[in-house]
Protein backbone atom coordinates (compact mmCIF):
# COMPACT_ATOMS: atom_id res chain seq x y z
CA UNK A 1 0.00 0.00 0.00
CA UNK A 2 2.86 2.40 0.74
CA UNK A 3 4.17 2.06 -2.84
CA UNK A 4 0.67 2.69 -4.17
CA UNK A 5 0.30 5.79 -1.98
CA UNK A 6 3.55 7.20 -3.41
CA UNK A 7 1.64 7.60 -6.70
CA UNK A 8 -0.19 10.55 -5.13
CA UNK A 9 3.05 12.53 -4.69
CA UNK A 10 2.79 14.14 -8.11
CA UNK A 11 5.29 16.97 -7.71
CA UNK A 12 8.67 16.78 -9.44
CA UNK A 13 11.95 17.22 -7.60
CA UNK A 14 15.67 17.25 -8.44
CA UNK A 15 17.80 14.34 -7.31
CA UNK A 16 20.66 15.43 -5.02
CA UNK A 17 22.91 12.56 -6.16
CA UNK A 18 22.59 13.38 -9.86
CA UNK A 19 25.71 15.03 -11.27
CA UNK A 20 24.81 16.62 -14.62
CA UNK A 21 26.94 15.83 -17.64
CA UNK A 22 27.89 18.55 -20.17
CA UNK A 23 25.40 17.19 -22.74
CA UNK A 24 22.42 17.79 -20.42
CA UNK A 25 21.65 21.49 -20.03
CA UNK A 26 18.41 21.22 -18.05
CA UNK A 27 18.05 20.11 -14.46
CA UNK A 28 16.73 16.55 -14.26
CA UNK A 29 13.47 16.27 -12.29
CA UNK A 30 11.94 13.06 -10.97
CA UNK A 31 8.36 12.23 -9.94
CA UNK A 32 8.33 12.63 -6.16
CA UNK A 33 6.58 9.30 -5.57
CA UNK A 34 9.22 7.41 -7.56
CA UNK A 35 11.96 9.36 -5.78
CA UNK A 36 10.53 8.44 -2.36
CA UNK A 37 10.36 4.80 -3.39
CA UNK A 38 13.92 4.75 -4.69
CA UNK A 39 15.28 6.65 -1.68
CA UNK A 40 14.16 3.76 0.56
CA UNK A 41 16.50 1.35 -1.25
CA UNK A 42 19.21 3.54 -2.79
CA UNK A 43 22.01 3.28 -0.22
CA UNK A 44 21.90 -0.50 0.27
CA UNK A 45 21.34 -1.05 -3.47
CA UNK A 46 24.39 0.97 -4.54
CA UNK A 47 26.60 -0.57 -1.84
CA UNK A 48 25.56 -4.11 -2.77
CA UNK A 49 25.80 -3.51 -6.52
CA UNK A 50 29.29 -2.00 -6.23
CA UNK A 51 30.39 -4.92 -4.06
CA UNK A 52 29.24 -7.49 -6.63
CA UNK A 53 30.61 -5.47 -9.54
CA UNK A 54 34.04 -5.53 -7.87
CA UNK A 55 33.86 -9.32 -7.51
CA UNK A 56 32.59 -9.98 -11.06
CA UNK A 57 34.60 -7.40 -13.01
CA UNK A 58 34.12 -9.06 -16.41
CA UNK A 59 30.31 -9.00 -16.24
CA UNK A 60 27.90 -6.32 -17.42
CA UNK A 61 25.15 -4.99 -15.18
CA UNK A 62 21.58 -4.97 -16.50
CA UNK A 63 18.89 -3.28 -14.42
CA UNK A 64 15.29 -3.87 -15.45
CA UNK A 65 11.81 -3.43 -14.10
CA UNK A 66 8.17 -3.12 -15.11
CA UNK A 67 5.78 -0.35 -14.09
CA UNK A 68 6.98 0.99 -10.71
CA UNK A 69 9.99 -1.31 -11.00
CA UNK A 70 10.84 0.28 -14.35
CA UNK A 71 10.87 3.74 -12.80
CA UNK A 72 12.99 2.52 -9.90
CA UNK A 73 15.31 0.66 -12.29
CA UNK A 74 15.85 3.85 -14.29
CA UNK A 75 16.73 5.82 -11.15
CA UNK A 76 18.94 2.96 -9.94
CA UNK A 77 20.84 2.84 -13.25
CA UNK A 78 21.56 6.57 -13.15
CA UNK A 79 22.51 6.41 -9.46
CA UNK A 80 24.80 3.42 -10.01
CA UNK A 81 26.47 5.05 -13.02
CA UNK A 82 27.06 8.20 -10.96
CA UNK A 83 28.75 6.13 -8.23
CA UNK A 84 31.20 4.31 -10.53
Amino acid sequence: IVNWLHNFYISMSPRPWYKPCPAVKEQILVHEGFALGYNTISDPFVAEALKWMAIFKNYHVVITGQSLGGALATLAAVDLKQNL
